[in-house]
């Protein structure tokens, strides 16, 4: 279907704030459009990764709707 889903990126703590996980993300996501994928989606845990994501490009689309039906 052409895309793909960037998961389970994580920076050790003492690592952190040095743009590590945004030149991986990028990377990442490069080598995904390479190998002719149309998009690449992810779902940041919070806003502070979204705006790392969002200085390497990304852009918000919309919001996940989480529903549950109780048995």
């Amino acid at each position: 279907d052409g895309l793909s889903e960037l998961v389970g990126l994580a920076v050790a703590a003492p690592f952190r704030r040095r743009g590590i996980g945004a030149a991986l993300s990028a990377w990442l996501t490069e080598q995904a459009l390479d190998q002719g994928c149309r998009a690449v989606w992810l779902e940041p845990g919070d806003a502070d990764v979204e705006r790392i994501y969002a200085g390497i490009g990304y852009r918000r689309i919309g919001e996940k709707v989480n529903i549950s039906m109780s048995l």
